[in-house]
């Protein structure tokens, strides 16, 4: 979100909104979902970041994320590896070729009609309920215009 907003010079002085559109496959993979054309692109190419590994830590246990090998600590703990990734989005199209993570294209994920309502009616709700987020905002619009605006062509 941030990315987009920059890129759009929408200027921001408050902590980004965080926006992911990921699930997981029965097999416990990391599955990535695009709900508008070239998402995934459009959000980590050209992104890079770093890979934290810790073998021992001390989850935070007041809030449960749910998200699976993911973790939060408020304790100091021992980073064992950090790999730096300099581009994200093609370190996530090598992992789809290694079978390691699935992507789910944008014309795949809406050509299934209940998909394409879910985001439809997700779109419209997230628009009408955060009015108090402009970064948020900023983003839907820019990306999901169509649906917003109610466009017969969605």
């Amino acid at each position: 979100m941030e990315k987009v907003c920059k890129e759009g010079r929408f200027t921001f002085d408050g902590l980004w909104y965080k926006w992911g559109s990921y699930g997981f496959e029965k097999d416990g993979r990391l599955r990535f979902e695009e709900y508008y054309p070239n998402a995934l692109e459009d959000t980590y190419k050209g992104i890079e970041g770093y890979i934290y590994s810790c073998s021992k830590i001390d989850p935070y246990q007041k809030l449960d994320i749910k998200i699976p090998n993911i973790f939060i600590t408020a304790q100091k703990t021992t980073v064992d590896n950090c790999e730096f990734i300099p581009d994200a989005y093609n370190e996530m199209i090598n992992a789809e070729a290694n079978g390691l993570i699935t992507i789910l294209r944008y014309n795949e994920f809406i050509s299934n009609i209940k998909r394409r309502e879910w985001l439809k009616k997700t779109i419209i709700d997230e628009s009408r309920n955060n009015r108090a987020l402009p970064d948020y905002r900023f983003f839907l619009e820019s990306r999901f215009s169509a649906i917003i605006n109610h466009d017969s062509n969605f």
